[in-house]
């Protein structure tokens, strides 16, 4: 039997009257887990509108880098065999 979790998210825009914490709008992406030999490969698909280049590398950073990362290396450290 496998079990798969599928995680949506989309960062609600601030109040006109507040600046953005990063450079994008309409982000939402998608994690997605999928059998790998002896354990899982997440994937991650965001889509955006950035203001710059620039922007692409930050939201890799904050996201790809950091928080799902983080997120991700805390669970194998928690169901670790």
């Amino acid at each position: 039997m496998v079990s798969r979790t599928l995680l949506r998210t989309a960062v609600v825009p601030a109040a006109p009257a507040e600046a953005p914490s990063f450079p994008v709008t309409g982000y939402e992406a998608t994690l997605s887990v999928h059998p790998h030999g002896e354990g899982s490969e997440v994937r991650w698909q965001g889509t955006y509108e950035a203001e710059s280049a620039d922007a692409v590398a930050q939201v890799e950073q904050l996201f790809g880098d950091g928080t799902y990362a983080t997120g991700l290396a805390a669970l194998r450290e928690r169901f670790a065999r």
